[in-house]
């Protein structure tokens, strides 16, 4: 047997085996980490240095340059050698550059995680004497440190110096010597405070020389680089990397925390090189194909472990202290053998020593010692602590007593056997017990306190036993204020008296085990009383866990969120109808809920439905059947007469280009005809409508269901807001006053409409004339005073008026009945007294011109943009009929026709609509002007433009290339943004952050009018923020980065950053269920090959939209064309009215082929946005979306539309009423017999939560009636026979109780 010193000297002189070598590429020459990145910039520049998980890449060219731009900030800043800046985040290719920029200064980074709390980031910080933190997270200020943030360090470097020119930055780079400190690692101290741990250039350059010797990295691999560059596994990520001119491959905290995430990553980035603690390694369930070299460290490594990753690759297992530079041995792990931590690296010295100072036996257990170059200085500011640690041996070397027990081997290896003091390492992190330890013994009522990691339920925990007074809550959140989240006790055990040994230590084996109760619990007194009780049992039930304080906050003491809120309340509502989640948000404690809960009860709503017989259903939808061949043809009567002239200039062989010009003159004069046959057909079928009550299915419905589709079918919008509006509103039956503004348009019951003068209705306001309600259609009047406004987007309930200088604020809801008094303002919904804001201030000097000419000509101007964008298609039918084929023979080629000319509209609409937008003048800046003005006009143009851009390129918008369109129209819209069908937009006032997400319908930089006045706003929403579905920012409004606005909600004004809101009014969010755990790449940060994969489907998608559409209006013009040719004019102008009716079945029936097709049923679930399974999902509902408004429009209201939605997959009763179509992934959808959906309404199955897409049912139950303009969001139950009131929100995992009524956002009782 060898002995102890001739171990020691085989042990010196032997490395892992390795061909010896160095740094590659003739690197090996640098002495200092400066020098080497220098060397490594010049000899390989064009090479990738860093790929991002987006695909972003930078060569090691122009890392040199981002890092010497740094060094010249720095040095601008007085940044020199010796000074210590920290370094806070994880590893990104800025923070990169500034690490290096930093070195390159003669200085050192001081490494910290983002996760520090702020304690430990300052004590560093006084520490190290620290002055500067470059700072990628920006959430929190240390006293008497500046903090910068990595871009700016390279981005803005000295552009106001004056020396600065074309010819480049001023050289700011400090040759570095082997003895300057190039940085500091601060790990776990037994004081309580954080140590720190100092290292010079050479001792790092000798453990990289020494590294690249045994890892042998080359220029072809991509090093992953996961660890926390406050670890120092990070150096050994990152300058092996340089030293090999390989990429480095930076992770996410997110990835790294979910093994199979991180296993998929690595995977789609094709890692080689791959190093990780063994516990994280055991978790990852599938190969990695594509990892040669698999490094483990910072934890034993079992045997287990290496018979699973060592075959079919290299796989290394390491050892080493930060003090040690990081690495000190490596053991070529392999499947079968006994794991060992092996031999030292090349340059360094490792020893297993006795007591005695002497190396021990083979065999025998001593404590491993490291010695050579590759030693750290010391402990900072810590001399004794250095003393002690690091020793010099009888030549005079310095050698470092790691603590560690370890056993030399036969051959030369170390056996680990743990650890010799109180420190240890739990996942990874290097933890000392002992600071754990001194900042518990420091909580008051703490006598004395131990620590230790204990295996609990098979996980390893840290444990903390005390004695004293002090109870566990308090000492945990002493704890918390002072340690990251990794070395927070997850027990505290209360122990009269500490176990000792015979030696008077602490016995921590014979402590006892921790056990469930000794988890830190809620703090303060318990719930008193039955009701609070009843609350405690609710959020208990809603957070799975027990609550045994009545004032924990249950946001944020509790850890609730805003699903689990929904969840408590619906349990609550059982005994107590009337709670709401706003409740909950403004009364977040068990005691304060309880007082709210404590009024007395709300009556349940007891309307009797009558239930329609089913053969009155059936012969209402006979009726409906025979005359909406009629309805269709004289609300289409435009595209009647165009698609006429085509078909009859065809088959007589007169089609030529003045064909086109008929065309096109006859579309803008069918347009006045076609509102004059709206208003005679409402006084034939209606005459003057009065208040009352008629039945569901009955007579009048029919007549009323007629008027109200012939002008559904009308151009509406366009009119709204002109003088044109007056004008019909009065032919139909209002009482309209002088100087008024209409914004809102159609769905309306004009004879019950009273508008005073100068009244101001906002755009798309709804003034409710009718409710659909107990198998009922009720009747009701809705009076505007004179001078009264209501803000854009409201909804005006039945009953209900405003009196003479009243106003309802934007978005807002007056309830039915309910009365504004004069002069006085509400907002909300529903909606209540506020303050008057300041959009509703002041009035036009003068009275307003009616100006209806220049409305006239802007009308026909919009006439000809519409026809023209139909024009591919009917030069593809054209060309068709040119073919002189027997028509019988034309219809696979007019197929072929309309689907090529349907995909072919869809750009050239784009230029169509993009020049229409161009031929007037952008509104900017802040200013008001007068509704009679030239500048009013011109907006109301362009947004007519962009409205019919959403008609017609409905697909485009939500996709990638719907930023693009809309920079196109003049907004500023940031990098990687995901924005959807955003209305009432002034897209060159409007300028969104980089990765905001613009939901469906969202109404952003909406125009205030009042008074005569239209005012204007720059509309900005921040970086990182979230707009939801139907939600309302004003013109003017500046969203702050990351924040939240929920759906069918509003922000304040004065919103923080980092804030989250929901409701009308908003109602900040203290804590919302987050989406975590799923990988950046498939949510901000995709690759590129995710990019164009989704580029692809989404462009197909697009050009199946304008396929459909093509297919169903040339296959119709093809029957009109048979019928010319084979019987009579009259057979074929029958043909020609049922067109309209034709296309929207074809399309229908495409439609669904494409569904089934191409998702098949739509089933629950969770999906990040950059995967193929929400763009199939998005395929389908976006064409959906796309095609409703026209397809199933003609079929609101009747019983065919419950019909078709069966068809789909939803599970729709018998006697359905639907006003709306808007009803998302059908197979969730359960609607029961005899309920009913206003117009707007949005059964929401899928929402959008940190681009991660969630789908779940919503269930309205029978007899539910559900108001106009409302959205009920996914797991939501309305009960039998309840109702939500118009301008509501259901939340998620909401229950309204059978027979209860609510309304409002989010929705309380009534």
């Amino acid at each position: 047997m060898l002995s102890g010193s001739l171990i020691a000297e085989r042990m010196e002189a032997e490395g892992p085996g390795q061909q010896p070598g160095g740094p590659h590429h003739g690197l090996a020459g640098a002495q200092t980490l400066a020098a080497l990145f220098l060397a490594r910039v010049a000899a390989t520049p064009a090479l990738p240095a860093v790929e991002t998980g987006d695909g972003f890449m930078l060569t090691w060219g122009d890392m040199g340059e981002r890092a010497r731009r740094v060094a010249a900030t720095l040095a601008a800043r007085g940044v020199g050698p010796g000074a210590r800046i920290m370094l806070r985040g994880r590893g990104t290719a800025e923070l990169y550059a500034c690490l290096f920029g930093i070195l390159l200064r003669r200085a050192a980074y001081i490494p910290i995680d983002a996760s520090w709390p702020a304690a430990r980031v300052a004590s560093i910080a006084e520490q190290s004497d620290s002055l500067l933190m470059v700072d990628a997270a920006g959430d929190f200020a240390v006293p008497g440190v500046a903090s910068v943030a990595p871009e700016d360090l390279i981005g803005t470097a000295l552009l106001d110096d004056p020396i600065v020119s074309a010819h480049g930055l001023p050289d700011a780079v400090l040759p570095a010597t082997p003895a300057d400190t190039c940085y500091l690692i601060f790990t776990s101290g037994t004081t309580g405070l954080p140590k720190g741990v100092v290292l010079s250039h050479g001792a790092v350059m000798t453990y990289v020389r020494g590294a690249s010797q045994v890892y042998q990295l080359a220029e072809t691999d991509r090093v992953w680089q996961g660890f926390s560059l406050a670890f120092d596994a990070s150096v050994e990520e990152v300058w092996l990397a340089v030293a090999a001119g390989a990429c480095l491959l930076p992770a996410s905290g997110l990835v790294m925390r979910d093994p199979q995430l991180l296993a998929s990553e690595l995977r789609c980035r094709r890692a080689t090189f791959f190093s990780t603690v063994p516990t994280l390694l055991g978790l990852i369930d599938e190969d990695l194909p594509d990892v040669r070299l698999l490094v483990v460290g910072g934890e034993t490594c079992s045997a287990a472990l290496v018979d699973r990753w060592a075959p079919g690759r290299r796989m290394l297992n390491t050892y080493g202290p930060t003090e040690a530079s990081v690495v000190a041995t490596a053991d070529e792990a392999r499947a079968g053998q006994p794991v060992t931590i092996g031999r030292g690296l090349p340059g360094y010295r490792v020893l297993v020593l006795g007591p005695d100072g002497l190396p021990v036996p083979v065999g025998e257990t001593g404590e491993i010692h490291i010695g050579g170059p590759a030693l750290a200085d010391g402990y900072l500011n810590r001399p004794e602590e250095t003393a002690k640690r690091f020793k010099v041996d009888a030549a005079g070397q310095r050698l470092y007593a790691t603590g560690d027990l370890g056993r030399p081997l036969i051959d030369g290896r170390v056996d680990f056997l743990g650890r010799v003091d109180n420190q240890v390492k739990l996942r990874g992190f290097r933890i000392e017990l002992g600071e754990i330890e001194a900042i518990a013994a420091g909580c008051p009522g703490v006598q004395l306190a131990a620590a230790a990691v204990r295996p609990v339920a098979g996980v390893d925990s840290i444990v903390i036993w005390y004695v004293g007074t002090a109870d566990r809550n308090t000492i945990a959140a002493h704890v918390a204020a002072s340690v990251p989240a990794y070395m927070r006790p997850s027990f505290l055990v209360k122990v009269p008296a500490m176990t000792r040994t015979v030696g008077g230590k602490i016995d921590r084996r014979e402590l006892p085990e921790p056990t469930p109760r000794d988890v830190p619990e809620d703090i303060g007194d318990p719930p008193q009383g039955e009701a609070e009780e009843e609350v405690a049992d609710a959020f208990a039930q809603a957070l799975g866990r027990p609550i045994r304080a009545r004032d924990a906050d249950f946001f944020m003491d509790l850890g609730g969120h805003s699903l689990a809120a929904a969840s408590a309340i619906s349990r609550l509502r059982q005994r107590h109808p009337g709670a709401t989640v706003r409740a909950l948000y403004l009364n977040p404690t068990v005691r304060g809920l309880a007082q709210v809960l404590a009024a007395p009860p709300t009556p349940k709503v007891t309307s009797e439905t009558r239930r329609a017989s089913t053969r009155r259903h059936l012969a209402f939808g006979l009726a409906q059947a025979m005359t909406l061949p009629l309805v269709t043809a004289l609300g289409g009567l435009p595209m009647l007469v165009m698609l006429g002239v085509l078909v009859h200039h065809g088959m007589t062989g007169r089609l030529s280009p003045l064909s086109f010009v008929i065309m096109a003159g006859l579309s803008i004069a069918a347009l006045p005809v076609s509102f004059a046959l709206a208003i005679a057909a409402k006084w034939l079928l209606l005459g003057r409508v009065r208040p009352g009550r008629h039945r569901l299915w009955g007579l009048w419905h029919w007549r009323w269901w007629m008027v109200s589709h012939i002008e559904a079918a009308l151009p509406m919008s366009w009119i709204a807001g002109t003088p044109l509006m007056r004008l019909y509103a009065r032919a139909m039956g209002g009482r309209i006053g002088h100087g008024s503004f209409l914004g809102c348009h159609g769905g309306m019951l004009w004879d019950l409409i009273t508008i005073g003068d100068h009244a101001t209705v906002g755009e798309d306001t709804l003034l409710l004339t009718h409710h659909v309600r107990a198998g009922h259609i009720e009747i009701g009047t809705v009076a505007i005073g004179s001078n009264a406004t209501v803000g854009a987007a409201s909804i005006v309930g039945l009953g209900s008026a405003l009196e003479a200088g009243a106003g309802l604020d934007a978005r807002s809801c007056l309830i039915d009945g309910a009365v504004v008094p004069a002069d006085a303002v509400w907002a909300g919904s529903p909606a209540g007294p506020s303050s008057r804001p300041d959009w509703m201030v002041g009035r036009a000097d003068g009275p307003l011109r009616p100006r209806a000419g220049r409305y006239l000509l802007g009308l026909a101007g919009l006439s000809l943009v519409r026809f023209l964008t139909l024009l591919p298609l009917a030069v593809a039918f054209a060309l068709v009929l040119g073919t002189e084929l027997p028509i019988a023979r034309m219809g696979p080629l007019l197929i072929l026709a309309g689907v090529v000319g349907g995909a072919v509209c869809m750009p050239w609409t784009a230029l169509v609509l993009l020049g229409a937008r161009r031929l007037v003048p952008p509104v900017v800046g802040r200013a008001s002007v007068r509704l009679d003005s030239m500048v009013e006009c011109h907006r109301w143009f362009a947004d007519r433009v962009h409205r019919m851009a959403v008609e017609q390129l409905y697909t485009v918008y939500g996709s990638l290339f719907s930023a693009t369109w809309l920079r196109l129209l003049g907004a500023k819209i940031g990098h990687a943004c995901e924005v959807s069908t955003v209305a009432h937009v002034v897209p060159e006032q409007l300028e969104v952050g980089d990765r905001a997400f613009l939901a469906d319908a969202s109404l952003v930089g909406s125009p205030a009018i009042h008074g005569g006045l239209v005012r204007f706003a720059p509309t900005r929403v921040g970086h990182d923020t979230f707009v939801g579905n139907s939600a309302f920012l004003p013109a003017g409004a500046d969203l702050p980065d990351n924040c939240l606005v929920g759906v069918l909600s509003t922000a304040p004004l004065d919103a923080n950053r980092q804030t989250d809101w929901l409701g009308l009014p908003p109602v900040r969010l203290p804590r919302r269920q987050k989406v975590e755990g799923i990988s950046e790449a498939y949510t901000v940060a995709p690759t590129s090959r995710l990019i164009a994969t989704r580029a692809v489907i989404e462009a197909l998608r697009i050009l199946v939209q304008g396929g459909i559409t093509g297919t169903a209006t040339v296959g119709a013009l093809w029957l009109a064309a048979h019928a010319l040719a084979v019987s009579s004019l009259w057979l074929a102008l029958l043909w020609l009215g049922l067109g309209p009716l034709v296309i929207c079945v074809s399309a229908a029936l495409l439609l669904a082929c494409v569904k089934w097709g191409v998702i098949g049923r739509f089933r629950p679930g969770i999906h990040p946005l950059w995967s193929t399974a929400v763009w199939r999902i998005e395929f389908v509902t976006s064409l959906y979306d796309a095609l409703a408004g026209w397809v199933l429009g003609p079929f609101l209201g009747t019983p065919f539309l419950p019909l078709y939605m069966r068809l789909l997959g939803a599970k729709v009763g018998h006697r359905v009423y639907l006003e709306t179509a808007y009803l998302c992934e059908l197979d969730m959808i359960h609607i029961g017999d005899d309920a009913a959906m206003g117009p707007g309404v949005t059964l929401q199955t899928h929402l959008f939560e940190d681009r991660v897409m969630k789908l779940g049912p919503v269930t309205i139950e029978a007899g539910a009636h559900v108001g106009a303009g409302s959205v009920v969001l996914y797991d939501s139950v309305l009960g039998r026979g309840s109702e939500l009131g118009p301008l509501s929100l259901a939340m998620k995992g909401e229950h309204l109780p059978a027979g209860s009524r609510f309304i409002g956002c989010p929705a309380q009782p009534v």
